[in-house]
């Protein structure tokens, strides 16, 4: 089952390079060819970055560790800001703080004077103080929250770096090659792919080709995320925060990246937890992840005296030599799917992306995302598992969103809207409450939506209890007693276990003409907003919950 298709790529605009003349010749093995002046990506090499990528960066999450997004062009830092949220990782939209990871003891010491500063601001302590000294304060918190916001929930040094345009992002790239951290890089055809440890080539410049790229990285971050439990987060926690005090320490040294004396740049690289492939043992690094070209050396020149070379050590302590350390987290990087060797697709064979690409088609797997709203991976897996039923497909993802739903209901909600809606008329008008746990979801469109169709709900049925548990006993016993002697007589003679039925039967109707969440949504008839609500916590993978509501009509 493919991870994107080449089609899906097209129509995002991934394709689209630089001008030929802005081009750098270390993307040549990324680029298809020229057209109209204008380099175009080859998408193999985009989809084969992808499959890295995700890879890494879910079993990544599994342990624990917490992965950087870096995107500071002024059109994506919505798009990176966005995806990061969603699968709770710090983002950086604003700017690069220079010594975020190299000397991230004083981004925390920025961090705790912010907190200092929102609690003067919290408890009204700070109206104690000259008005000039208010200013001088508010405007010191809004500074460092501009830019420092994003690495608010930051523990210690990130586990990797996912980085749109790294030729922008000069500093963070060369600072977390100083600190050993992996970098996932999404770049066009004039960076330089040589600083990354895995390549994704595409367009950088595009809303959409971003908003594609980074909702996988996304998705398979929120995967890893699922299959890591409290205890491991506790403990990747702990060990970043002593990393970053070993890291930290004057006159303290650790060992170098080749296992010799040297600055701590390997500490992390020790402490971390290895990835496996699922055999359980670490696999060899694969020769088709791209890392930096070693550069070919002249022999010396018989006239030149020779000197003597520095032992790695040395180059470690000098901010590192000529050659870069591989990261010790790209040994799990990319396995070799389906058997398949490097040495194979080193010589030339067809290339594969995972098993049966070309099976299940795109046309179909963009129809049942567009009827479910279900995320892309999702509606592949369950085509693959219903083989290509669009319908036994709807069902499976609909239980899987029961599932999700199931899992979330007992958080805890604090967010949400109240959303107020007005009849054309100006005779009806709805307030709904409806929470979920974050803010972020609250401003989510998807939300907004679910929370105007319940409201049209509302002004079009005029239910009068939320759901069955909101029904006030007297009611409900005076309804079944009701429900009861009718049945009874209509249905004299018969046994009494179908007379039972029968009365459930007739309480089930009278709970669906009464109670909202069993009312047919009305932008979606074919559904209940119990149903929409529980596929849009299946989405969104949150806890969404209509709390009250009240309709209000001119005259009733």
């Amino acid at each position: 089952m493919p991870l994107v298709t080449a089609q899906e790529l097209i129509d995002a605009g991934v394709h689209y390079g630089h001008q030929a003349s802005r081009w750098n010749p270390k993307m040549k093995p990324y680029i298809h060819g020229k057209r109209h002046k204008i380099h175009v990506i080859n998408l193999e090499e985009t989809i084969r970055g992808l499959y890295r990528a995700t890879h890494f960066l879910r079993h990544l999450a599994a342990t624990g560790a917490q992965i950087m997004f870096l995107g500071t062009k002024k059109q994506i830092r919505p798009v990176v800001e966005a995806e990061a949220r969603r699968c709770s990782m710090p983002p950086v939209t604003e700017r690069w703080i220079g010594g975020t990871l190299t000397n991230f003891a004083t981004v925390r010491e920025r961090l705790a004077r912010l907190l200092e500063l929102e609690q003067l601001e919290a408890t009204g302590a700070i109206e104690k103080y000259k008005k000039k000294d208010q200013s001088t304060m508010r405007r010191e918190m809004k500074r460092i929250r501009r830019n420092l916001e994003g690495v608010r929930d930051l523990h210690g040094l990130p586990g990797a770096l996912v980085v749109v345009d790294p030729r922008r992002e000069d500093n963070a790239m060369r600072e977390a090659k100083r600190m050993n951290v992996p970098v996932v890089c999404v770049l066009d055809t004039d960076c330089d792919p040589s600083l990354a440890d895995i390549v994704i080539p595409a367009n950088d410049d595009a809303m959409s080709s971003v908003q594609l790229v980074l909702s996988k990285l996304a998705d398979a971050i929120l995967e890893g995320r699922q299959q890591c439990d409290e205890g491991t987060l506790r403990d990747a926690q702990r060990t970043a925060a002593e990393d970053v005090r070993n890291r930290q320490a004057p006159g303290r040294r650790s060992e170098g990246r080749d296992g010799g004396p040297g600055g701590g740049s390997a500490a992390v690289g020790q402490r971390r937890p290895t990835l496996t492939t699922g055999g359980g043992a670490t696999p060899a690094r694969c020769r088709s992840v791209r890392t930096a070209p070693r550069p070919k050396r002249r022999p010396p020149s018989p006239r030149r005296r020779a000197r003597p070379r520095r032992s790695s050590g040395a180059r470690a302590r000098r901010g590192g030599g000529r050659r870069r350390a591989p990261s010790p987290f790209l040994a799990a990087a990319r396995p070799c799917a389906g058997g398949r060797s490097c040495r194979a697709r080193r010589s030339g064979s067809p290339s594969r992306t995972g098993p049966d690409m070309t099976e299940i088609d795109a046309k179909t797997v963009m129809r049942l995302r567009e009827m479910t709203g279900a995320p892309m991976m999702d509606c592949k897996a369950a085509l693959k598992e219903t083989a290509g039923d669009v319908d036994k497909a709807k069902d499976v993802l609909r239980k899987k969103g029961k599932q999700v739903a199931d899992k979330a209901a007992g958080r805890e909600v604090k967010e949400g809207l109240v959303y107020s809606y007005t009849h054309h008329n100006g005779k009806v008008g709805v307030l709904v409450e409806v929470v979920c746990e974050t803010d972020f979801v609250a401003r989510n469109e998807d939300f907004k939506a679910f929370c105007r169709g319940v409201a049209l709900t509302i002004t079009a049925y005029s239910p009068a209890y939320l759901n069955r548990e909101t029904v006030p006993a007297a009611d409900l016993e005076k309804e079944r007693t009701i429900v009861l002697e009718m049945t009874a007589e209509s249905m004299k003679g018969k046994p009494a276990q179908v007379i039972e039925k029968a009365v459930e039967g007739r309480m089930d109707k009278f709970f669906a003409e009464k109670c909202l969440m069993e009312k047919q949504y009305v932008p979606d008839d074919s559904k209940t907003v119990e149903q929409v609500r529980t596929e849009l916590v299946g989405k969104i993978g949150e806890n969404i919950q209509v709390r009250r509501f009240v309709r209000m009509e001119l005259g009733g």
